[in-house]
């Protein structure tokens, strides 16, 4: 335990909502961490990129989609930039700044059903980088923060796997290396 008496399953049956998939493969004796305000502000300017990566691949399917799946896309994108918020403020909390806004134009696949693969795999990546990061976090406000936008990544795997008609998973994608992600979104977003 830290000296918060704060644990990563602790951490997660307190982010209400994700229910049991976060639970899966947390011990309850792994101590949350204790990074500086300054290391978990690059940690989050690290992870705007993923979600900036995910509101330009929204952005670029709700272009070229028409009538329900246009306002899917369009309510995904602005599901990814609630959370852009969200880290403005955390990071604001942390007298740090939000890095600059990147673009891109994503090389989406063409069938409805590779669509929906790739934007839950998208997704998985994002959510597997969020898990990355909470052990490595000690400031409350950082990891419900992180805790929160983790939850919502998984939902919204588990709808796309489910509408294209895939196995959804049952526990929360393991954590990855941060900079794998970031260079995972970079190229599936084509990042500028």
């Amino acid at each position: 335990m830290s000296g918060s008496g704060l644990t990563r399953r602790a951490l997660l049956v307190a982010g209400a909502g994700t229910g049991a998939a976060l639970l899966s493969g947390c011990e309850d004796d792994v101590p949350v961490g204790s990074a500086t305000a300054n290391d978990e502000a690059a940690l989050l300017r690290d992870l705007v990129v993923v979600e900036q990566a995910q509101v330009v691949v929204y952005e670029a399917a709700a272009r070229r989609a028409g009538g329900a799946a246009r306002r899917r896309w369009t309510a995904q994108a602005q599901i990814e930039r609630e959370h852009l918020r969200a880290i403005g403020d955390v990071l604001y909390r942390l007298g740090a700044r939000a890095p600059k806004v990147v673009t891109g134009t994503p090389d989406l696949p063409r069938r409805d059903s590779e669509l929906l693969g790739y934007l839950a795999d998208l997704e998985e990546r994002s959510a597997a980088a969020w898990r990355s990061v909470i052990p490595r976090v000690s400031q409350d406000i950082v990891r419900i923060a992180c805790v929160s936008i983790m939850g919502v990544e998984i939902r919204q795997a588990v709808w796309l796997r489910v509408a294209a008609g895939q196995a959804a998973p049952a526990v929360a994608p393991p954590p990855q290396a941060l900079a794998d992600v970031l260079a995972a979104v970079r190229d599936t977003a084509r990042l500028a």
